[in-house]
C-alpha cells in the first residue's frame, strides 16, 4: 500500500484530496497533510511516507527544498508535486530532483490517478530488485524483453515458469500477492506504454483487486487473466486481425439491437470482465458500445421512417420503448426529430 503525505498551503486542496484519494483505483492511504513546508516535514518523520505529494510554492520551506531535505533522509520515498501553470519552471527544476510525476491544477480524479500509477508502479519494482531472489529477477527481465521483441510464445512460457517459481517459493498469501502484482504490473506497464496511456489510466491493474482475494488459486486466476489477455491482444494487433471475441459480438448486436443488450450482459456470454470487453471493443471498432448501439439503431430508425413507418413504431422497433426518449436520442445524434426527418425524405421524393 502507498502511504502518503500531502503538503499545500490551500485548504481545499487539502480537502479535496482527500475526497480524491478514495475514489481511485489505487491501495493508498493519506497518512498525513500539512499547509506548509516545515508542518510537512515533521509529519513526514512521524509517519514516513513512501509517497509525498506537495506543492512547490508554501510557506516556511519550499516544496524543492522539502524534497531536497527528505531524499538525504529518506532515499527510497517517492515525491509528486502540484504545479500551477506559472510554476512550470519550478516544475522542471523538481525534475532533477528525482520527482517522477507532477500534477497540474486544477487537480482531478484522471490526473491524481495516473501519478499515483506511476509510484506504485516504481515501488513495487524497487521492491523486486532489493528482493535476495536474482533469479526471479532475471527472468523477469527476460520476460519484458520477449514482450517488446513480440515473441509471444516465449513471452507466455516463461510467465508461467516464473509463476511456478514464485509457487515453490511457499510465500505466505500477502507476500504471494505482492509478488504476482509485481509481475502482473511489468507486463502491462510494457503494454499500456505502447501507445496507450489513455487506457492504462482507467485499466491500469490495481492492488487494491488483489487485496481482497482469499487464496493462491484466485491471485493465480487474476494473473492468468490480465497477462494472458495482454499477451493475445499484442499477438493480435501484430497481425491487424479483429479480436474474434468482438467480431462475434459484432455480428450478435446486429441481429439483436432491438432488444435490451447491456454491456454487462454481452460480457457474461462472452465471459469476459466488463470493463475490460468495454476497453477491447473500443480499441477494435474506435467507439464505445453504447456509442456503437445507439449509432446502429438509429441508422436502422432512417431505414423504417424512409419505409414510412409511424414514429412511435419506429420507436419501438429499433429498441427504444419510451418514445419520448427515442426522440431526444435522434434529435440529439442528427440535429432533427424523427418527424423532421420524415418531412425531408418526402421533400425529396
Amino acid at each position: 500500500m502507498l502511504k502518503i503525505v500531502v503538503a499545500d498551503d490551500e485548504f481545499l486542496v487539502i480537502e479535496g484530496m482527500k475526497l480524491l484519494i478514495k475514489d481511485v483505483n489505487i491501495e493508498s492511504e493519506i497518512v498525513g497533510y500539512a499547509n506548509d513546508g516545515l508542518t510537512a516535514w515533521e509529519t513526514i518523520q512521524n509517519t514516513e511516507p513512501n509517497v509525498l505529494i506537495t506543492d512547490i510554492k508554501m510557506p516556511g520551506l519550499s516544496g524543492l527544498d522539502l524534497i531536497k531535505k527528505c531524499r538525504e533522509r529518506y532515499p527510497k520515498m517517492l515525491f509528486i508535486i502540484i504545479s500551477g501553470y506559472q510554476d512550470f519552471s519550478y516544475a522542471q527544476k523538481a525534475i532533477g530532483l528525482g520527482v517522477i510525476d507532477y500534477i497540474d491544477k486544477p487537480i482531478t480524479p484522471d490526473k491524481l490517478e495516473s501519478a499515483l500509477h506511476t509510484a506504485e508502479d516504481i515501488y513495487y519494482k524497487n521492491i523486486l530488485k532489493n528482493t535476495h531472489n536474482q533469479y526471479l529477477t532475471h527472468k523477469l527481465d527476460e520476460l519484458v524483453r520477449a514482450q517488446s521483441s513480440g515473441k509471444y510464445d516465449e513471452m507466455e512460457k516463461l510467465y508461467k515458469n516464473i509463476k511456478e517459481q514464485i509457487h515453490q517459493e511457499h510465500m505466505k498469501l500477502e507476500d504471494y500477492k505482492r509478488y504476482m502484482y509485481m509481475l502482473v504490473t511489468f507486463v502491462a506497464g510494457v503494454h499500456y506504454d505502447n501507445g496507450k496511456k489513455d487506457t492504462a489510466e482507467k485499466h491500469f491493474p490495481s492492488y487494491r483487486n488483489l487485496y481482497i482475494l482469499q487464496t493462491y488459486e484466485e491471485v493465480d486466476q487474476y494473473a492468468d487473466y490480465i497477462i494472458l489477455n495482454i499477451i493475445n491482444r499484442q499477438r493480435m494487433e501484430e497481425s491487424g486481425v479483429m479480436h474474434g471475441t468482438i467480431k462475434d459480438l459484432l455480428q450478435y448486436i446486429q441481429e439483436h439491437y432491438h432488444e435490451d443488450i447491456s454491456l454487462n450482459e454481452l460480457a457474461e456470454r462472452v465471459k469476459m470482465n466488463p470493463v475490460y470487453l468495454s476497453s477491447l471493443f473500443k480499441e477494435e471498432t474506435g467507439i464505445s458500445y453504447v456509442k456503437y448501439l445507439t449509432d446502429l439503431r438509429l441508422q436502422k430508425a432512417k431505414t423504417l421512417l424512409t419505409e414510412g413507418y409511424l414514429v412511435t413504431e419506429v420507436s419501438e422497433m429499433v429498441g427504444y420503448h419510451n418514445y419520448r426518449y427515442f426522440c431526444d436520442i435522434f434529435k440529439k445524434n442528427t440535429g432533427m426529430t424523427p418527424n423532421e426527418y420524415k418531412g425531408t425524405i418526402r421533400k425529396t421524393h
